[in-house]
């Protein structure tokens, strides 16, 4: 049987979760099962030739994990009702097209084989395959599975939800193999995206052991920020970097999510990661999310500001990431998660760069006071996005933020007005 893997093409810039998944679902067809895959990365109707449907032994699979590629998967569909859809289940049930779970099964046996078909694959190194940090080295950095999914559960994650909080482990012999494998290729910089490699921090420290003994990886590593300061405390914070760690990927979000990631533990433990080690900890924030108000924003800026990476610092790909000014990732109102929809809703697909959700909180929040002082910084802050800054936060005192995008409503399209409004607030310009 000839087996087709589709991966609709997609304006998100993100390789994370459960967008790994087409990748893993064909290393477990070709190298677990033996089967003749043919995989078309970035699919368009232009593809359409390469599927050979006169022998009419074959199977399409389409991967749908991000909503800019909803379009494309409803023609599929149309075309080739026989298709099987796998991704963000959310979406497929949304719009219900014939679908496929994958097992535990498929993931072990993609994770264990990841990486064998990196040189004829274009966009697996899409996202977060750079230093991060300038200047550290050049170069890509390979993305390496020892763990699938998440189990913490946070309500602005479809990546928890996608998978039930059920996380699927990859045996360490299989890890061993695995990092022998990325050495012996030259791969010695890696990107460890396990969604939480420090849910068990035991078997962070075995993972972590594996590099120092077989030697000359830099990694980085992401995980929550209250089980890394768990790790440091049992096992120093030294051995991270004896083992070749130069970064903590951590997902502060924001002032306003402080609840759903464990109250002020959380902020404490970030604080405290970086007070062990401020070269570390790289810390990810989200904008919009529901409780966003003027106020979580000039929070989250104060705690970047202190604890954050400064813009330059970064490559330029991830400036908008745990930088003062830069917003982070956009809130995603995805199908089947728990959150407060009131607000509004853009009629566009959502993506991380592009605000697709603002919160009545956010609407509701009053500006009552201006600082003009830090107009540069804001000027530099805009370029990340597709604003062009204006000095009119003068008069902006007093309104809500839902007066100010009606009252400038003729002259600035509204969701420019609402990331100028979030950027200033960040830099604490307004308050």
């Amino acid at each position: 049987m000839r087996i087709y893997i589709l991966d609709p093409a997609s304006t998100e810039w993100n390789r994370g979760g459960y967008n790994y998944l087409p990748y893993l679902f064909h290393d477990y067809l070709v190298y677990e099962k033996n089967q003749e895959v043919h995989f078309i990365e970035n699919f368009t109707l232009l593809d359409l030739p390469k599927i050979d449907t006169h022998n009419k032994d074959y199977r399409i699979y389409v991967s749908f994990c991000t909503p800019p590629q909803k379009d494309m998967c409803l023609e599929i569909h149309r075309l080739y009702p026989e298709a099987i859809f796998f991704g963000y289940y959310g979406f497929i049930e949304e719009v219900g097209f014939p679908s496929i779970y994958l097992s535990d099964e498929v993931i072990v046996g993609g994770m264990k084989h990841q990486g064998k078909s990196f040189h004829r694959l274009g966009t697996v190194l899409l996202s977060d395959c750079d230093a991060h940090i300038n200047g550290k080295f050049e170069g890509n950095l390979y993305p390496i599975h020892t763990s699938y999914a998440c189990s913490n559960g946070c309500f602005f994650c479809p990546g928890s939800k996608n998978n039930n909080r059920k996380i699927t482990l990859l045996p360490m012999e299989d890890v061993k193999k695995k990092l022998e494998y990325f050495k012996s290729c030259g791969w010695n910089n890696i990107h460890f995206v396990d969604e939480n490699l420090a849910v068990d921090i035991d078997r962070m420290y075995e993972v972590l052991t594996l590099c120092k003994e077989i030697g000359g990886f830099n990694s980085i590593v992401l995980g929550d920020a209250i089980n890394l300061c768990r790790f440091i405390d049992k096992y120093g914070k030294g051995y991270l970097e004896e083992c070749g760690v130069f970064l903590l990927e951590v997902g502060f979000e924001g002032i306003n999510l402080l609840k759903s990631k464990g109250g002020t533990k959380h902020e404490e433990a970030c604080i405290k990661l970086s007070s062990l080690s401020p070269s570390l900890p790289f810390f990810l924030t989200m904008t919009f999310a529901p409780g966003e108000t003027i106020e979580t924003l000039n929070r989250t800026g104060e705690f970047l500001a202190k604890y954050g990476k400064k813009p330059m610092e970064l490559v330029e790909r991830i400036r908008t990431n745990g930088t003062e000014g830069g917003l982070g990732q956009f809130f995603q109102p995805y199908p089947n998660l728990p959150y407060d929809d009131s607000g509004i809703h853009s009629p566009f697909n959502p993506t991380r760069l592009y605000p697709s959700f603002i919160p009545t909180s956010f609407l509701q929040s009053k500006i009552n006071s201006y600082d003009d002082s830090r107009y540069a910084e804001f000027e530099e802050a805009c370029k990340l996005y597709p604003v062009r800054p204006r000095r009119i936060f003068s008069v902006c005192v007093s309104k809500t933020v839902q007066e100010i995008v009606r009252d400038s409503a003729p002259y600035i399209h509204k969701v420019e007005m609402y990331i100028m409004l979030a950027i200033a607030a960040r830099l604490r310009m307004i308050q």
